[in-house]
């Protein structure tokens, strides 16, 4: 565990790289899980750098900060010669998930889809394997909620056959608590999207049913599920 002084030393540092590439506001706007994601990674990288928190903060901005000022981060509509059109982006808590459409069947009835999940910046999982099922949209909420389920399976929760394709990165990441609050997480956002269905529900903010309406994005239709639910047990 880092210590405190190590903390605010690395804060000082990552607040310096970035206010040098933008405004103090756009530091602040940078993402709503900011101050989390911070802490999470200087604990990450203060076991790999303990005597630099300097060149951790460095290492750090770098890899999970700087991408998100480069342009066409947040542009759907871009092409990647592997996984092919980019349509969709998610992100909350410091996760992000990017849907990919390769144009391609993965089966008579399932879509082919590409992703790629980050946590707090960091690239976790790369791949085009996703199957979505011809019924739901591909740049759907369905299709988010169940990467993101995908995303935090567990050793425990398959076979453990499923995981022999996994990195050691990708297995330690598994096992850490960022994966088990992720797999709370993408259950909430899937029951919410269960029970959208009734139109009824209460818990349902005043742009639900508009068009452009994503469930699993609003924090107000977030926020008032999850105190539906606390309420009723």
């Amino acid at each position: 565990m880092a210590e405190k002084g190590y903390l605010h030393k690395f804060e000082r540092e990552v607040r310096r790289h970035i206010l040098s590439q933008t405004s103090a506001d756009a530091f602040f706007d940078l993402h709503p899980s900011m101050k989390d994601a911070m802490w999470a990674n200087a604990h990450m990288y203060a076991e790999t750098m303990p005597d630099d928190p300097g060149k951790a903060a460095l290492a750090w901005y770098g890899e999970c900060i700087k991408p998100r000022f480069e342009p066409g981060y947040n542009e759907l509509e871009v092409e990647d010669d592997k996984l092919g059109t980019r349509i969709r982006i998610w992100e909350g808590d410091g996760f992000r998930v990017e849907v990919w459409d390769t144009h391609q069947d993965k089966e008579p009835n399932h879509w082919q889809l590409a992703y790629r999940f980050y946590d707090c910046g960091k690239l976790i999982f790369e791949g085009t394997d996703f199957g979505c099922p011809k019924h739901q949209a591909v740049d759907s909420d369905w299709a988010v909620t169940e990467l993101l389920c995908w995303m935090s399976l567990r050793p425990g929760d398959t076979d453990s056959e499923y995981f022999d394709r996994y990195t050691e990165a990708q297995m330690e990441w598994c096992r850490a608590d960022r994966c088990e609050w992720l797999s709370c997480y993408a259950n909430d956002l899937r029951d919410m999207l269960d029970a959208f269905d009734d139109e009824e529900e209460s818990w349902q903010c005043e742009e639900s049913q508009g068009p452009d309406h994503s469930v699993i994005t609003c924090k107000e239709c977030y926020d008032n599920f999850l105190e539906g639910v606390a309420s009723a047990q």
